[in-house]
């Protein structure tokens, strides 16, 4: 688990690259979406979730809280990933919102199957 919620913590931070630099093809489009308070108020929101998800992986166990949001999070980004590239957009950014989707899915499966461990640390092998 604490892998994933690392994991989670570096997908944070790449948003937050996306939204402040524009890397690769798309970002811009994808970023032009919305508005100066929004791209500010969602990078904001994507740093606490970054360390809210680092702080959660330095002893899990005994911080279910991050793992519990990190699988909302991560469940809604899915949903929203699967919306939007089904629905809602065209271009090169919509292969941005494809790789997340994805890697969301991913991710929420991994954390999902890492719960037990978490809960019970006997049945860690």
């Amino acid at each position: 688990m604490k892998f994933h919620l690392k994991l989670a913590a570096f997908v944070s931070i790449a948003w937050i690259v996306v939204l402040a630099l524009r890397p690769v093809d798309g970002a811009a489009e994808l970023v032009d979406m919305l508005s100066i308070p929004g791209a500010v108020l969602l990078g904001a929101v994507h740093m606490g979730l970054a360390a809210l998800f680092w702080w959660g992986a330095g002893d899990p166990p005994n911080r279910l809280g991050a793992v519990y949001v990190g699988l909302a999070v991560f469940s809604f980004r899915a949903a929203l990933g699967i919306y939007l590239v089904l629905y809602a957009m065209e271009g090169p950014a919509t292969m941005i919102v494809l790789y997340e989707m994805v890697m969301s899915i991913g991710l929420v499966a991994a954390m999902i199957n890492g719960l037990p461990p978490v809960w019970r640390p006997e049945l860690r092998r």
